[in-house]
């Protein structure tokens, strides 16, 4: 089943209200789920619109192992309520031509234990299996018609066994979460104990596994991806014939005492291989379900922002003066409006502080939590696309800001703007010679103008660039190279979206040696996997081993040419 841009998908209106969710709409092939998040007490009139449910689909007959908070494709959808009373779920917001995935089973998992009898009932009924942590990836990582896992309740943060460990291993900055642990929930346990995650993606709902899963990054470029942070992952995979296999994966010079742990956790089995730790790091949930890792982490700090909006060719400048490798700075991100080429240059850098002091722009913090105004900017895009240029503009005014001191968590957190019904592509591209990148931005923004020249088709967002730091993860968007992400997030009913990110990729992956991120828009076959990654092979390889009886295989391995 498919969804796309072209028609709605009339269902009959019934409420049924449990702990976590407030609407079951049943429809043609699947029910829907109606999160409500914050807007519990929503009472829909006729024509009325609200952006804020969480979309999910599945079989009717799986509704009993429904009613708990399980998600097999989490994206946000628009529901209007007609004249009728019909509801009337508007699939254009989740990306065109998503295939929604129809697990036979569904699973909430909460321990361990659960986690191993799951899987093993999963892999006695040969289905595949997939995990899944917040559910925000637009691509189909996750999607499986065999078992689904839904990994949320896994949010705790673990013991560190140091009898374990090798001698004079320091464990001050070391700390065991398991994997479904969300990078808010974690950041506040860090901050009570004076601690703090080295760095983030912009978005903290994310759980670990999620961010592990696809590689998610936040900006620096001598700071590397949430993946690199790791040092030791706990996983369960299968064997051969299908049962349980739990391992412990370190790279060569690991953490771990190998006859410490074989007396104390006999059913793990720790494997120290540079080939295949760095394999498991970015995988796309490939080799197995990551109950928990240990991860790096450092002393709290604080954050001073500043976004100047300032023309790109000054923005250029900079960058080709070095500000990308200025010390002064922990991170440099850039935001660009194509149209008129003008940008926001954010600066971040580390200060001494006790509390908070400033405040981000109104318009980056609160509009973008009202709905009304997200779809009015979305009909004004698409009836007049001529006057996008000036709404980017006005978007780039309403990120500026100067002074402004948080929480390093806090400030890494973009906020509502998480929110927005947003389809997005990001590509990484080498970030080695920084001439490079500008020439490759500037072929970006001649692409989008020729599309709105002669196509009337616009983006409908500025684009965005961040910095990291290479990274040994074999599939790592950043393996091997410091990087530029360079992401076009786009309003989900802008007309022209599909064609206007595929030029987009097509333009860094053709010319530029661009990888895609594993958890947006991409479109990607065997061939190109290995072109893009040298080690491909190893990794292969190593998914082999790990996934021997092809329980975590799905439509992602077999296109990226793993199976078989």
């Amino acid at each position: 089943m498919h969804f796309s841009n072209e028609f709605n998908i009339p269902v009959k209106f019934c409420v049924y209200k449990t702990a976590d969710l407030l609407d079951v709409v049943p429809c043609e092939g699947g029910v829907v789920f109606l999160d409500p998040g914050n807007n519990r007490n929503w009472n829909p009139a006729p024509g009325e619109y609200n952006t804020s449910f969480d979309v999910r689909v599945f079989k009717p007959q799986f509704i009993d192992q429904l009613l708990g908070r399980v998600a097999g494709v989490h994206r946000r959808g628009l529901v209007k309520i007609t004249p009728q009373g019909q509801v009337v779920l508007d699939n254009t917001l989740l990306y065109h031509n998503i295939e929604i995935s129809y697990p036979a089973m569904v699973e909430d998992v909460r321990s361990l234990d659960e986690l191993v009898r799951h899987v093993s009932t999963a892999a006695e009924r040969r289905l595949k299996v997939r995990a899944v942590g917040g559910g925000y990836s637009f691509s189909d990582i996750a999607h499986t018609d065999g078992c689904f896992l839904y990994t949320h309740n896994l949010n705790k943060v673990l013991s560190l066994d140091s009898d374990v460990l090798k001698a004079g291993t320091n464990t001050e900055n070391l700390r065991k979460v398991e994997a479904g642990i969300t990078v808010e929930t974690l950041n506040k346990a860090l901050w009570a104990e004076g601690k703090a995650l080295i760095n983030q993606g912009g978005y903290d709902q994310q759980t670990i596994f999620g961010a592990l899963c696809t590689g998610t990054h936040g900006s620096g470029i001598t700071l590397g991806s949430i993946a690199s942070t790791v040092r030791s992952m706990h996983i369960l995979t299968c064997d051969t014939n299908r049962a349980i296999r739990q391992v412990q994966v370190e790279p060569s010079d690991g953490i771990t005492d190998p006859a410490a742990h074989k007396a104390r956790y006999p059913k793990i089995e720790l494997i120290q291989d540079d080939d295949v730790f760095y394999s498991c790091t970015v995988c796309f949930g490939a080799m197995g379900v990551t109950y928990a890792v240990v991860m790096d982490v450092r002393d709290s700090y604080w954050l001073k922002e500043d976004r100047i909006k300032q023309p790109w060719s000054t923005t250029k400048k900079q960058l080709l003066d070095g500000l990308v490798r200025n010390t002064k700075y922990r991170h440099v991100e850039v935001l660009i409006n194509p149209y008129k080429e003008t940008s926001v240059l954010t600066f971040r850098e580390e200060v001494k502080a006790t509390a908070p002091s400033g405040q981000r722009n109104f318009i980056q913090t609160e509009l973008a939590k009202v709905a009304l105004l997200v779809h009015m900017i979305q009909q004004m895009a698409n009836s007049n696309p001529s006057g996008v240029p000036d709404l980017l503009e006005s978007a780039l005014e309403g990120t500026t800001d100067s002074g402004v001191i948080d929480r390093c968590y806090e400030i890494l957190n973009i906020g509502p703007a998480n929110e927005m019904p947003v389809v997005s592509s990001e590509m990484a591209i080498d970030a080695t010679d920084i001439g490079k990148v500008v020439v490759a931005v500037e072929e970006i923004i001649s692409t989008f103008k020729n599309r709105a020249s002669s196509d009337d088709r616009y983006i409908t967002s500025p684009f965005s660039l961040r910095f990291v730091k290479a990274d040994k993860g074999l599939l790592s968007m950043q393996y091997g190279r410091d990087t530029c992400m360079i992401e076009v997030p786009m309003l989900s009913k802008t007309y022209g979206l599909d064609e206007t990110l595929r030029r987009f990729r097509a333009v860094l992956e053709q010319k530029h040696d661009g990888r895609p991120h594993w958890g947006q828009v991409l479109e990607i076959d065997a061939s190109a996997v290995q072109k893009m990654y040298p080690k491909f092979d190893v990794f292969k390889r190593t998914y082999q081993q790990l996934n021997a009886s092809g329980v975590f295989s799905n439509e992602m391995t077999r296109r990226c040419g793993l199976d078989g």
